[in-house]
């Protein structure tokens, strides 16, 4: 079994990754990743190409286990608390992105905690995959 860990920036919420765009000829409207959330799978890029050399590492049944580490300042901001989830997408697919994985259809489990530290460090996500 393969085993991979990564210490990244915090990801975009779900609420900041699409964009509505519409389209006139239509008149539809659709949703794309904004310019944010490919941004943000650029600045990952570098870390994750570190350890995987940009080699798809995975191809089937993929456990991630991802922490949220949130700086003890938040709890006083609460304009800037979010909830854990919100995150995930963009997290996972910055993942697809820089090929850890084929797609992120292979994440059969995934578990997500929240944790506190009182450094001046960024807030930051670790994320645990294994699989095959």
């Amino acid at each position: 079994m393969k085993r991979l860990v990564f210490e990244l920036p915090m990801p975009l919420s779900v609420n900041d990754y699409y964009k509505p765009t519409y389209n006139r000829a239509t008149g539809k409207c659709f949703l794309r990743k904004s310019d944010k959330a490919k941004a943000y799978v650029l600045k990952v890029q570098p870390i994750i190409f570190k350890q995987t050399l940009g080699v798809v590492i995975f191809n089937k049944n993929v456990n991630c286990d991802i922490e949220f580490h949130f700086a003890k300042n938040l709890i006083t901001q609460p304009q800037k608390w979010r909830d854990i989830d919100n995150g995930i997408k963009c997290l996972l697919d910055s993942l697809t992105g820089s090929k850890v994985w084929t797609d992120d259809r292979i994440v059969s489990k995934f578990n997500s905690v929240e944790r506190f530290f009182d450094a001046d460090k960024s807030s930051y996500v670790k994320i645990t995959i294994c699989g095959e």
